[in-house]
């Protein structure tokens, strides 16, 4: 994108808001509006009264992009000229303000350029023309150089503009009606120069153009960005279908290569069971051969041994049953000595722990108490100094507590 299709870019985004904010013009309005062309056209056929350049004077402020935009692009192929206006004095009602309104929108376009009704006046007294017939004002128009008549006719929710050229051919027609009385001055104002703005000012006529063309170009800019997001969009969705596709298959494929080994290992473990069954099956058939020679041989030797290791084993049963008891006994007598034992010293390391406990509280209930009172005394506040005896007594709470918790664990774990 060029230079200048960026600055013609800038400009659409810096008018778009003011276009926007106006309100819709009605179907009568968009039916007397003429197109950008027309209004070309219509610029370029009207008759030139000076050879002096006027700059346009915008509505609303416009932006360094915009101007520079405007002054690249020609307005048309002849110079911008001021026109020149004649209001005569509408067919209203006595109150009514609508040419007082038209009169304010066309003073804020400077190249536009409204005959004073007086000179008209003068000029007819002086001409001997009327005014109000199209004789008489094709003889001011060639004598005053008076481009065009805006004539109105008003009622109280309508008004209806007529203008006219010099020779008395009617230009263009504005119908305006409104709901309420109070809302017809200012929009009969508007709505004159939105319908009739082309024709009477080059400048505005060539600003609608471009503007027509920045909204074209504009839509055109969105929708080659909205495709290529689509599209993107579809790429990426693309992307992720097949990589989600890919996953599944090395997926699968993981889950087949997997159940695969498992059945071989399997297989194997299976051989190799087998195998050592068959080896154990003949070491223990051939054990039981050997085992079943040995029985006979010492079924003679035992059954004599075993009336002698009867008589040994009554003997020695009666030993061993003595000597349990008094190993019994003895255990007894050492496990009551040492389990004494334990308990005192769990209860002198808990006294020393609750000892400690009590210690470090209350050392540190004494800085704490020492760090607020300095703070207290540093802002010349003596609020809560008065009740350290309350928070010793709860950290002596606290510290007993915590030493019987200890001595109850002391005891849990010996039992």
């Amino acid at each position: 994108m060029n230079a200048r299709a960026l600055k013609l870019l800038a400009l659409l985004l810096s008018v778009s808001g003011s276009v926007a904010a106006q309100e819709p013009p009605t179907a009568a309005e968009q039916e007397a509006q003429p197109t950008a062309a027309q209004a070309m056209s219509a610029a370029e056929a009207a008759p030139i009264r000076s050879e002096s350049v006027v700059a346009p004077a915008p509505e609303q402020p416009v932006e360094p992009v915009m101007a520079e935009a405007m002054q690249e692009q020609p307005v048309s192929e002849g110079p911008r000229m001021v026109r020149n206006l004649v209001v005569p004095q509408f067919d209203a009602p006595p109150k009514s303000r609508a040419r007082a309104a038209v009169l304010r929108t066309l003073a804020d376009h400077t190249e536009v350029e409204v005959v004073s009704i007086d000179d008209v006046t003068f000029a007819a007294r002086r001409l001997q023309a009327d005014p109000n017939t199209p004789e008489g004002r094709e003889k001011l128009s060639r004598e005053l150089g008076i481009d065009a008549w805006l004539d109105g006719k008003v009622t109280e929710t309508s008004a209806h503009l007529t203008l006219a050229a010099g020779d008395g051919s009617v230009l263009q027609e504005v119908e305006v009606e409104v709901e309420e009385a109070r809302a017809l001055e200012a929009r009969t104002g508007q709505q004159m120069w939105a319908a009739l703005g082309p024709s009477l000012s080059p400048q505005e006529a060539y600003r609608r153009a471009v503007l027509a063309e920045y909204e074209r170009a504009r839509h055109k800019l969105e929708a080659r960005l909205s495709e290529g997001q689509r599209q993107v969009e579809l790429a990426h969705k693309a992307r992720a279908l097949r990589a989600f596709v890919l996953r599944g298959q090395f997926s699968l494929a993981q889950r087949k290569q997997a159940a695969l080994q498992t059945e071989l290992t399997r297989q194997t473990d299976a051989g190799k069971a087998e195998l050592v069954r068959e080896a154990e099956e003949a070491r223990q058939a051939e054990l039981a051969r050997q085992a079943e020679a040995k029985r006979k041989v010492e079924l003679a030797r035992q059954a004599e041994d075993a009336r002698k290791a009867e008589v040994a084993r009554r003997r020695d049963e009666a030993k061993a049953v003595a000597k349990a008891k008094a190993s019994a006994k003895a255990e007894a007598k050492a496990a009551a000595v040492q389990a004494k034992a334990d308990a005192k010293a769990a209860a002198t390391q808990a006294k020393a722990g609750a000892k400690a406990a009590k210690a470090k509280a209350k050392g540190k209930n004494e800085r704490s108490e020492r760090a607020q009172a300095k703070r207290k005394r540093r802002h010349g506040d003596s609020t809560g100094l008065t009740n350290t005896g309350a928070q010793r007594a709860h950290a002596r709470a606290a510290a007993k507590k915590k030493a019987r918790t200890k001595a109850e664990q002391a005891e849990r774990a010996e039992r």
